[in-house]
This record gives C-alpha cells, structure tokens and sequence, in this order.
C-alpha cells in the first residue's frame, strides 16, 4: 500500500474537465498515477470525478479529500495568459501562481512520463536563468512563509525571460494538449 497522499487536479480543456490524481511522493519526485504496466505510462485521467475516487480506492491510493478538488488548472485560459505577457511589466500574484502551478505540473508530468515537456531548446536563457525565472515565480506568490509582513513582490521579467516563459511553457502546454487529444491517456472504467 501506497502511503503518499493523491490530490484530485482538474485540468480544463476546450470547456471541458479532466481529472487526475497528483502524488505528493515525500522523500521522492512529485509525479501523476498512470496505467500500470504501460510501456509510455500514460496517465490515469477521466471526465468523472467519481471514477477516479473509485480507481484510488481499488488500487489502495490514499486521497487527501474525497469532495473536493485540490487544485484546478485552466489550460484555456493559460495559453491566453501566455500570449499576453510583456517584459518590463510586473506580474500579478495571481498569474505568479498560475505559472509557478504550470511549472510544477510540466515537472510532475516529466517525471512521470519519464521525458521532459520542455523543448531541448532553452530558448538561449542559461540553467541559471531559468532558475531565476523560477525562483521569481516562487516570489511572486507572496507566500507568508518567505514574504517579509506587509510586503509584496511582483516579479518583472526581462525580455528573454518572457520569450522563454512563453515558448517553453506553450510547447509544454501542446504537448499536454496532445497527451489529451491524441488519446494517449488512458480513460478509467
């Protein structure tokens, strides 16, 4: 028995939802359930929130909740959000998180996929500065945990910063909307 909590994420596509279960693998690298036994293993995601509370079950998974969706990921209005980010202008809170969350998931899926989601093209930024765009991503959360009281940050990017988040994220972003379209995730029964 697994001894990890699942989260259920909704990912919204083209107006319609999609649930999967995210692992927080303490000690080991976050990463989705996926079918097992699968050679390319292809995720576990449904249309019905209800059978994948029933796949958890059956496959001794344990759920953090069993109402409530844990975190929802438009990847509609992500690619919108995309297209409109400018350098030197700063970035709100709320799309900080949006794509320090959409960062998180290419991770998490590279790592259950077994493949990264990012092109191998960095988009000329350095390991040093794609770090930089996420540690300013991070910030941009306001977290209370790392953002001194009464203070705020938003994060302004430089131009190659938002070429790269641009390019690299809307890359990642069809490669996830292929996985769906193309039928390479694997629908519960």
């Amino acid at each position: 028995m697994n001894n990890s909590l699942h989260y259920i994420e909704c990912w919204i596509l083209h107006a319609h939802k999609f649930f999967l279960l995210w692992c927080d693998a303490i000690g080991e690298k976050d990463y989705f359930v996926h079918a097992k036994n699968d050679a390319i293993n292809r995720l576990i995601v449904t249309c019905d929130i209800q059978k994948l509370i029933i796949y958890a079950d059956e496959n001794n998974l344990k759920l953090a909740s069993r109402s409530e969706i844990d975190l929802e990921l438009n990847l509609d209005k992500s690619n919108s959000m995309l297209s409109k980010l400018k350098h030197g202008k700063k970035i709100s809170e709320k799309k900080a998180a949006l794509l320090l969350n959409l960062w998180n998931t290419f991770d998490d899926i590279s790592n259950t996929i077994g493949r990264s989601l990012m092109p191998s093209r960095t988009y000329e930024c350095s390991g040093n500065e794609i770090y930089r765009i996420s540690e300013k991503l991070l910030y941009g959360n306001n977290l209370p945990a790392i953002t001194p009281e009464g203070k705020k940050y938003h994060p302004i990017f430089s131009k190659k910063e938002i070429y790269f988040i641009k390019h690299a994220f809307s890359f990642a972003l069809k490669e996830i909307i292929n996985m769906i379209t193309q039928q390479l995730i694997v629908e519960t029964t």
